[in-house]
């Protein structure tokens, strides 16, 4: 995974360890892919393929709004809760810069009171993780959601979400994983999965040759 070069001439991409279940959704070629997946729409049922353009319109929204936030992984899964339930979640990875370089922790302990203040009322806990502090946030949050026929006010759609915030040795860039549920209660089962994702995160940086310093 990799990020936009910077100023300076480097890139800083990310390497992770992905767990299994997941199917990646495109976030280079978004309209591509959409105009792609609408060549299958005459093989769907009825029922389906009426909706097909709407949804594939939302989807690539979402994708693009992602994108924009820095997101360089983005996939959707489905796995089998210990009851045999299908729990369908949501993964994001994106890659972040702060702008300014300071301890590690620092930056970890900044980024928990920004946190504590966003009104989620989530449980914030910095996790000790192969020699580095990994902030973990957990909530519940229920969102509005607007019927378009009537532009009235739907009950509300509860998500659980699960946030891995790791920092780079340089306090500044941090990746964000965020793993995001609408099956409430099979939320916290994602929890040690999400705690082997965010310790399989690496920052990587390679200077480009054109801006290395010839001696």
């Amino acid at each position: 995974m990799t990020a936009d070069t910077t100023p300076d001439g480097s890139t800083t991409s990310l390497s992770v360890v992905l767990p299994r279940g997941y199917y990646e959704l495109p976030l280079a070629t978004i309209h591509e892919a959409v105009e792609s997946a609408e060549s299958i729409v005459e093989f769907l049922p009825a029922e389906v393929a009426g909706d097909f353009p709407e949804v594939a319109s939302a989807i690539a929204d979402l994708l693009t709004v992602l994108r924009t936030n820095s997101a360089c992984y983005c996939a959707i899964g489905q796995h089998a809760s210990a009851d045999g339930t299908p729990v369908t979640s949501w993964l994001t990875i994106s890659l972040l810069d702060r702008g300014r370089t300071q301890n590690p922790r620092v930056t970890i302990a900044e980024l928990a009171g920004e946190k504590a203040t966003d009104g989620r009322g989530a449980h914030i806990e910095p996790v000790e993780l192969g020699g580095r502090t990994v902030l973990f946030i957990e909530s519940t949050t229920t969102y509005a959601v607007v019927d378009d026929s009537s532009q009235a006010a739907a009950p509300g759609r509860a998500v659980h979400q699960i946030e891995a915030i790791v920092v780079a040795d340089d306090g500044a860039r941090i990746a964000v994983a965020v793993l995001s549920t609408a099956d409430v209660a099979y939320g916290s089962d994602f929890g040690a999965m999400m705690v082997l994702l965010a310790g399989s995160i690496t920052f990587d940086t390679v200077v480009h040759p054109q801006f290395t310093l010839a001696l």
